[in-house]
């Protein structure tokens, strides 16, 4: 865990250890709060927490949340796009398996050549977003309030964290569909991924992870 991640968990705590909760309830909130913003922003399937028996006050980033909710943007589909040139960067390979893109392959002799040298075949792959492309697709004034709150809770969670950046990034216009919020995996993969059943734990080495 980076240090800024770890200081700004521990303020947040610090923050509503100073409300009327018992510690069940300020842990149950908090915990849900990352679970619901963050954590299913990566899911395919959205599951959303039960309520705390305890109703807890405005937290304080809701602030933030509704300045951001002011930046939003409408992405309009440019995922087509933006899949091939994901299949490019990746050398038309899963990521994991080192499948390789079957249409790509049948399409390009020295695709089908590298792939009888490589020995690790062919099949579906798909450029598949890291970021789930429904948490910020298709996000304007006019949405019904719990999309807009799934989004502008995860780009909060974003800028706390220190990742302006990243946040800055998913509210341009076309963002979620982003070349860094892509990645070819293959079909066999996939479900894992976004099951959050298989993660990439970053090693000493610059772009080399651990699966």
């Amino acid at each position: 865990m980076s240090e800024t991640i770890a200081t700004t968990l521990s303020k947040e705590i610090f923050h509503d250890a100073k409300r009327d909760l018992t510690v069940n309830s300020l842990v149950y909130t908090l915990g849900a709060s990352y679970r619901d913003y963050l954590i299913n922003s990566f899911r395919t399937t959205y599951t959303k927490s039960s309520p705390p028996s305890e109703r807890p006050s405005q937290p304080s980033f809701d602030r933030i949340e509704d300045h951001i909710l002011e930046q939003l943007k409408s992405a309009s589909s440019s995922y087509s796009t933006s899949r091939e040139k994901v299949l490019a960067r990746d050398g038309y390979q899963c990521k994991v398996t080192r499948f390789w893109h079957q249409r790509s392959v049948a399409a390009v002799a020295e695709l089908a050549q590298l792939v009888d040298e490589s020995g690790y075949g062919s099949g579906e792959v798909q450029a598949c977003h890291i970021v789930n492309e429904a948490i910020m697709q298709g996000v304007d004034r006019d949405s019904p309030e719990t999309k807009k709150r799934a989004a502008a809770g995860f780009l909060r969670i974003l800028d706390t964290f220190g990742l302006s950046e990243v946040k800055n990034d998913f509210l341009k216009e076309n963002g979620i569909h982003s070349l860094k919020n892509l990645i070819s995996l293959s079909n066999a993969i996939h479900p894992e991924f976004d099951d959050l059943c298989l993660w990439f734990e970053p090693t000493d080495t610059e772009h080399t992870y651990t699966v």
